[in-house]
């Protein structure tokens, strides 16, 4: 499982240098996890080809497939984290990971100056989850502070700049499964 090296707490001021070495531990795993996906797709493929010209039906190279990905899956070594599930809708996104994280990530327009209400994608295992709030606003001074968490959504601060801006966030923590 990927872990991230800085935990941040809310209401306190983040160094960049921490962020971006978070942001550093995802990319990495990211990447980590697109050279597995490769090589699966690789082996699949391999796969298909063999079993393609010794099977005339369909469904019993289908049947195949899906006896071979069990048996590979159960062979993989318990460390090792992967993704299961993946969604992907515009700026909103999330990934499941075998061990049940979840990563997530969530665009709100912010269009007023009270506190708002962000609802998560994917419900959260408890509130011990980290968020990291990113925005796109030319005169934004700084970010807002997370008031409350809950395992559904968050709620942050208002602010003064009246809105008008686009707060982007990810969410990472262990999901309700």
């Amino acid at each position: 499982m990927t872990m991230i090296p800085y935990s941040f707490i809310p209401g306190t001021k983040a160094k960049a240098s921490e962020v971006n070495a978070n942001f550093l531990a995802l990319a990495a795993a990211v990447s980590d996890n697109k050279e597995l996906s490769i090589q699966a797709d690789n082996e699949l493929t391999d796969l298909i080809q063999e079993l393609g010209g010794n099977k005339a039906d369909k469904s019993e190279t289908a049947t195949d497939l899906q006896t071979k990905a069990d048996v590979d899956l159960l062979n993989i070594d318990e460390n090792i984290d992967y993704v299961v599930e993946t969604y992907k809708n515009g700026n909103n996104w999330y990934r499941k990971y075998k061990s049940g994280w979840v990563e997530q990530g969530i665009t709100y327009p912010n269009n007023n100056t009270g506190n708002k209400t962000i609802n998560l994608p994917v419900t959260m295992a408890d509130t011990n989850y980290s968020v990291v709030q990113g925005y796109k606003y030319t005169n934004r001074i700084s970010p807002n502070s997370i008031i409350n968490k809950y395992i559904t959504h968050f709620v942050m601060s208002g602010d003064s700049a009246g809105g008008g801006y686009t707060d982007y966030f990810v969410v990472m923590g262990q999901g309700a499964g």
